[in-house]
C-alpha cells in the first residue's frame, strides 16, 4: 500500500492483540463469533493500534488491508515443524485433533495448508459458540472424540487459554513456548518446538 511503518509496529501489534483477546475473555464476550461481530472486533483492534502510528486515513486503509489477508486462509501458513510433527504422531497411531479460537472458516486454512488430512477431530470456538479459556470447549471436545481426559493431552501456546483450561478439566496440558516466554511450570511439561512433541510423549499408548 506504500505506507510505511516504524519499527515498533512489528513487535507491537501481537501484544496488542493479545490484550484485546485477553480483555474480551475477561467480560465474557467473545471474538470469533458471530461473524459480523468478529469482523468488527479485529477492524477496531488494527485499527486501533496503527491510529497511534499513522495518519487516521492510512491507519484505516492499513487496518482494512489486514482484515482482509488475515481473514482469509491465503494469509496464513504453518511453522517448520508442524507438519512433520503430526505426520510422525499420527504414524504413531495417535488421534490428532484440534481445539481453536477461531473463525467458522478453519476448516478451509486446514486444507490449504495440509494438516487436515491428519486430524481426526476439529472443534472451532466459532462453530460450538464457547471460547477458551471455557474449559466447556475441552469437555465439549472430549464427549466428540469418547475419551476421559487422562487419555488426552493438549498442546497451546498460552498459560491463560490452553494450559489453565486443560488441567481444569483433568487434561494434561503441554506448554509450546518458542520464545521462552514463561518459566517452567511443575504442572505441565514445556517445549520450545513442536519437534520435542514425539519424544515427550514416547510411551504413551495409542489412543
Amino acid at each position: 500500500l506504500g505506507i510505511a511503518l516504524p519499527r515498533v509496529a512489528f513487535s507491537g501489534l501481537g501484544d496488542h492483540m493479545r490484550a484485546r483477546v485477553a480483555e474480551r475473555a475477561r467480560l465474557g464476550r467473545p471474538f470469533t463469533y458471530p461473524p459480523t461481530e468478529s469482523q468488527e472486533f479485529w477492524l477496531e483492534t488494527y485499527q486501533g493500534f496503527l491510529s497511534h502510528l499513522l495518519h487516521e486515513e492510512d491507519a484505516s486503509r492499513l487496518a482494512r488491508a489486514l482484515l482482509d489477508i488475515l481473514s482469509s486462509p491465503e494469509g496464513y501458513a504453518v511453522f517448520d515443524d508442524a507438519l512433520p510433527t503430526l505426520q510422525t504422531l499420527r504414524a504413531d497411531g495417535l488421534r490428532l485433533g484440534i481445539v481453536s479460537n477461531w473463525e467458522s472458516w478453519l476448516p478451509q486454512l486446514l486444507e490449504r495448508v495440509g494438516i487436515a488430512p491428519l486430524l481426526d477431530h476439529v472443534v472451532i470456538s466459532g462453530v460450538c459458540g464457547i471460547e477458551k479459556p471455557d474449559s466447556r470447549i475441552f469437555t465439549l471436545a472430549l464427549r466428540e472424540v469418547g475419551l476421559g481426559p487422562e487419555q488426552v493431552f493438549y498442546v497451546g501456546d498460552n498459560p491463560a487459554h490452553d494450559v489453565a483450561p486443560a488441567l481444569l478439566v483433568g487434561i494434561t496440558p503441554v506448554l509450546l513456548d518458542r520464545s521462552r516466554r514463561y518459566p517452567p511450570n511443575s504442572s505441565h511439561p514445556r517445549i520450545t518446538s513442536l519437534h520435542e512433541l514425539p519424544s515427550l510423549l514416547n510411551g504413551i499408548p495409542a489412543v
